[in-house]
């Protein structure tokens, strides 16, 4: 699933599909700016959501085509297409989208759970602001979401779909912006809305990466 897809498309429970993301373009290991954060380390911890894993793994994308198709999209889709043309327009860097499953090993009836961290290079720090605002409009065009905002992490928002008697599970997304960089962290736990968990984890993350020189 990609950033794409989790903004507009996956936003409620029978929504959320794991679909695995391919490693197209690694970025070169090269001579790293003493206490830089590269792309790929620009995500939330690996045990950030209860019961889920990083997997599939995924790697991180050089070029903006293959970033927006990495799992398996394909660019004749409009909604593809719009977001290829914004994060080009904006002078796409890099970027790298991690989903969380449930462990391989564990069996369970129906939805498990869902989470996303994703991150974006992009051409400056307003061009970064503009990626985040930008992807917090586009999925509050596609669902009935409840605002809200993380007053630790400065200019973010957040968006939390309630539980409701139809489904048991709800979803919560914060989108922000640091330097360069815009980022999505969201949630769409078994049970519940995620929005602790989604906080927390991206608070952390804010705290880990704000200010941080970017890795050549």
């Amino acid at each position: 699933m990609s950033r794409a897809a989790w903004n507009g498309r996956t936003l409620g429970l029978a929504s959320f599909v794991a679909v695995a993301l391919v490693l197209l373009t690694a970025v070169p290991a090269l001579a790293q700016t003493p206490g830089c954060i590269p792309t790929s380390g620009r995500i939330v911890a690996p045990h950030s959501f209860k019961g889920l894993v990083p997997r599939p793994f995924s790697g991180t994308y050089t070029d903006a085509t293959q970033f927006v198709t990495g799992d398996g999209e394909s660019l004749d889709d409009p909604f593809v297409q719009r977001f290829l043309a914004a994060i080009q327009s904006e002078g796409f860097v890099s970027g790298r989208s991690q989903l969380f499953n449930p462990p391989k090993r564990r069996k369970r009836r129906g939805f498990g759970g869902q989470a996303l961290s994703t991150t974006i290079q992009l051409g400056g720090e307003a061009q970064a602001a503009s990626e985040a605002a930008r992807e917090y409009q586009v999925a509050l065009s596609e669902a009935h979401w409840k605002h809200f905002s993380v007053g630790a992490i400065p200019g973010s928002v957040g968006l939390l779909q309630p539980v409701t008697r139809k489904y048991v599970a709800g979803a919560s997304n914060v989108y922000f912006s640091d330097g360069p960089y815009s980022y999505l962290v969201g949630e769409a736990p078994r049970r519940g809305t995620g929005y602790g968990a989604v906080v927390a984890a991206a608070k952390r993350l804010y705290l880990r990466v704000h200010g941080a020189p970017v890795c050549p």
